[in-house]
């Protein structure tokens, strides 16, 4: 009997002790002591047991604690979203030095880091996402071809149009002294231009009682714009906790596979229905070429696209000269192998999503802010005016529009779409002027806090166009010109490869409107704050921007 005794007295001991070990294990994971104790040369917020900095990162993104961490920490520092540590680099030269030495990138948790590899492959098999450098460096090289001179310059008679039929729909507003959602607005214009140079075919995304001219445009739109609001790490209940507790990544895949919540079946809608939209064009081009149907031999000689309801009812192949078009018949540098369906749908897919989003979120702030300052808005309208009230835009007009450029590139400094360039060392540790950053570690370089710095622009928070007129006295006193002070679209192999499309198509859409209207602000949004920007995947106002168009007179 005593043997028994002490038997279970020694089991209850053992227990005990099993039990302490473990909450001290679980108590001491949640500190993250080795990634901290790897970090500890670098300065940072302590955050919270087990979820880190996350409740201060999760509820508006990351641009406003990334400034406040900025003035509190100096150059660099650290934080732990969740148990996922995170290096941010306040410091333009050094920003700009990562960017250039380091192409892998992070994957973030969203819904598609939880989905099975088939529904997950447009995400990870597009250029934003591998990290892949041979496949990186391949597909960035069958895009180029897309942004080139001649490329452009067809590229924007679509633009033009996608610009007057936006004009059309803001002139129905003037008329009426209504406000508008003008982001809302300028998102169904870059759907509308960037669908034709992707997909080959009109969406005509801004026509019809809805903004849309069919039923598969609608679908197109509200898929682009879920795939946006759902990749973030509050976009599904089981995304948050594998940030907290990576070793449930299994587990809540599996629960996400077979309980999918809201979050979770509607981001996988959205992909499916870009997916099997893109799919049905390649398919349909390489039976035609199959069959030997030549296609006009460019995209200007092609005509207008066909719109997408006349593209269900007929052969409707992609341009040749149209994003798609070049994809499918792209050839992998090193092995000479075609560009397999699956890659070309995944960069289109890539395309349509770059292009839709950040163009109008750009857009929309460049209107916000002139809308603010009539006194830019007027030197604009003169530049404009010197151009020709009724000229179409091409790459001629714009170069010689120096002031649209600038306002254009002053509101992308206080305003970045791509608010964070992020990197993350794969193999092996990482060292910048003299910091090590162990390899799996999350590094940042924070766009919207240096374009905001005053290390690199005086009086920083002022919209000042002039600072970027060469010559001007505001150039001399407000622009330091410190490399990677500006990197509005990233720097190094990863930087926006479509960038000079994104911008083309920026500039014509402003002109053209200010060749018709100006614009005032709808009352209370004068202030920065009634924005509410969201900084999550890109930079963007919670609820949009509303202003009132205003139709110039006649002269």
């Amino acid at each position: 009997m005593h043997d028994l005794i002490d038997a279970a007295g020694s089991w209850t001991s053992a227990s005990f002790a099993l039990l302490a070990l473990f909450i001290l294990t679980v108590f001491l994971y949640g500190w993250h002591p080795v990634a901290w104790w790897k970090l500890r040369g670098i300065p940072g917020p302590r955050g919270r047991w087990l979820v880190g900095s996350l409740p201060e990162i999760v509820p508006s993104g990351p641009h406003e604690v990334y400034t406040k961490w900025g003035q509190q920490y100096g150059q660099i520092f650290k934080y732990f979203a969740g148990a996922q540590p995170v290096v941010v680099v306040n410091d333009a030269e050094m920003a700009r030095l990562v960017s250039l030495r380091l192409s892998t990138r992070p994957q973030p948790r969203s819904p598609a880091s939880l989905m099975p590899p088939k529904e997950a492959a447009l995400q990870r098999l597009g250029l934003f996402s591998t990290n892949d450098k041979e496949y990186h460096r391949s597909m960035k090289h069958a895009w180029l071809p897309v942004f080139n001179s001649a490329s452009l310059e067809i590229s924007s008679k679509e633009m033009n149009i996608g610009a007057e039929r936006l004009a059309i729909t803001l002139a129905k507003f003037a008329k009426e002294g209504k406000e508008v959602n003008i982001w809302r607005q300028f998102g169904y214009m870059t759907m509308d231009v960037v669908g034709t140079a992707a997909f080959g075919v009109e969406l005509r995304t801004q026509e019809g009682e809805k903004g849309m001219n069919s039923e598969e445009a609608e679908r197109l739109v509200w898929a682009a714009q879920t795939i946006f609001a759902t990749n973030s790490v509050r976009a599904s209940i089981y995304t948050a906790p594998g940030a907290v507790l990576p070793v449930l990544d299994p587990l809540l895949k599996l629960l996400a596979r077979y309980f999918p919540d809201t979050g979770m079946t509607t981001a996988i809608k959205a992909r499916h229905i870009l997916r099997d939209t893109v799919r049905e064009l390649v398919k349909e081009t390489r039976q035609r070429e199959a069959a030997g149907v030549s296609p006009a031999a460019s995209a200007a000689a092609a005509g207008p696209a066909p719109s997408a309801a006349e593209a269900r009812k007929k052969a409707r192949g992609v341009q040749p000269g149209s994003f798609l078009n070049l994809m499918i018949n792209s050839k992998h540098e090193s092995s000479g192998s075609t560009v397999s369906d699956d890659e070309a749908t995944a960069q289109a897919f890539t395309f349509l999503l770059a292009g839709y989003e950040t163009t109008a979120s750009a857009l929309a702030f460049t209107i916000y802010t002139l809308a603010k300052h009539p006194d830019k808005t007027e030197k604009l309208v003169k530049e404009v005016d010197s151009i020709g009230r009724q000229a179409s835009i091409g790459p001629a007009e714009l170069a010689e529009m120096p002031y649209l450029d600038a306002c254009l590139k002053e509101s992308m400094r206080l305003y970045p779409p791509g608010h964070i360039t992020p990197r993350e060392p794969l193999t092996e540790d990482f060292t910048v002027k003299g910091y090590t950053i162990p390899k799996g570690t999350w590094i940042h370089m924070p766009i919207f806090t240096l374009q905001r710095s005053e290390e690199y622009y005086g009086r920083p928070l002022e919209y000042i166009p002039e600072r970027w007129i060469e010559g001007t006295p505001e150039e001399a006193a407000l622009n330091k010109k410190v490399p990677g002070s500006w990197m509005a679209f990233g720097e190094g192999t990863r930087s926006c490869v479509g960038q000079r499309f994104a911008l083309q198509e920026a500039k014509i859409t402003l002109a053209r409107l200010f060749q018709r209207f100006t614009f005032k602000l709808s009352p209370g949004q004068e202030d920065e704050a009634r924005l509410h920007l969201q900084s999550f995947f890109t930079l963007g106002p919670k609820e949009g921007i509303f202003v009132v168009p205003v139709l110039r007179t006649e002269e």
